[in-house]
């Protein structure tokens, strides 16, 4: 009698490491990768090429990557109707909260480079001091609008992900929108920027745990923010008025 052959067991999936689920996360998203290539090739531009400080090719670098990653978000959401963004949401849930981190640290840095930068406009004179003052107050904003750029992409993917507790298509919301449409993307731009703005919500409102957590780190970042924009003009009218 015939021995059956013995069923093989599917080989055990390798168990997901912390560079894996960065690299994954990364190459889901061509254009934040692609951007942060435009602005690693600035900074090594500014490098080898210019006199420039570390400081003022760090800061053109990361004004670069901003600058190419928000023109080409802004062109992707463009007309994306939400079941668009729910096919966006499948493709990119893994890997959100780490891509949330690093660009909060990399506008954190910049901030830093601006602080720096301001530092040594004090001894400048003319159109010189005037370079740097723009530059500082550009890099400022395309952060900053950066960033809740990247708290409104966040909101829409968690929104449209599939849901772990209901079958079938249901998506996990966890934001209540007034009206009976569904949101599109430009819905979660708005609603990132009033918490951007004000650090609160406004006619929008969490319904889920997991969005009220996002929700509080993106309150704390934006007061921060807002904080040490203020600060930075402070600082900058006391340099431009007390004569340096």
């Amino acid at each position: 009698m015939a021995r059956k052959a013995a069923a093989k067991k599917p080989a055990a999936a390798p168990p997901k490491t912390r560079q894996s689920v960065l690299i994954k996360a990364f190459l889901a998203r061509p254009r934040l990768l692609a951007s942060l290539g435009v602005g690693a090739a600035v900074w090594l531009a500014c490098a080898f090429l210019t006199p420039f400080e570390w400081s003022t090719g760090a800061i053109l670098g990361w004004d670069a990557c901003a600058l190419v990653f928000i023109a080409a978000m802004i062109a992707f959401m463009a007309g994306k109707s939400p079941a668009e963004i729910r096919q966006e949401a499948a493709g990119q849930d893994e890997g959100q909260g780490v891509i949330l981190a690093v660009v909060i640290l990399a506008a954190a840095f910049s901030v830093a480079a601006v602080g720096v930068e301001l530092s040594t406009a004090k001894a400048d004179h003319g159109v010189e001091k005037a370079w740097r003052v723009a530059l500082a107050f550009g890099t400022v904003a395309a952060s900053w609008f950066m960033v809740h750029l990247i708290f409104a992409l966040h909101y829409a993917h968690e929104y449209y992900a599939p849901s772990p507790e209901l079958t079938g298509d249901a998506v996990a919301e966890g934001l209540s929108f007034p009206g009976k449409a569904p949101p599109d993307y430009w819905d979660f731009l708005h609603f990132s920027t009033v918490i951007g703005v004000a650090a609160q919500t406004a006619d929008i409102a969490f319904t889920s745990k997991a969005l009220r957590r996002i929700g509080t780190i993106h309150g704390i970042v934006a007061f921060t923010f807002n904080t040490v924009v203020l600060a930075l003009t402070i600082n900058l009218l006391a340099g431009l008025f007390g004569g340096s």
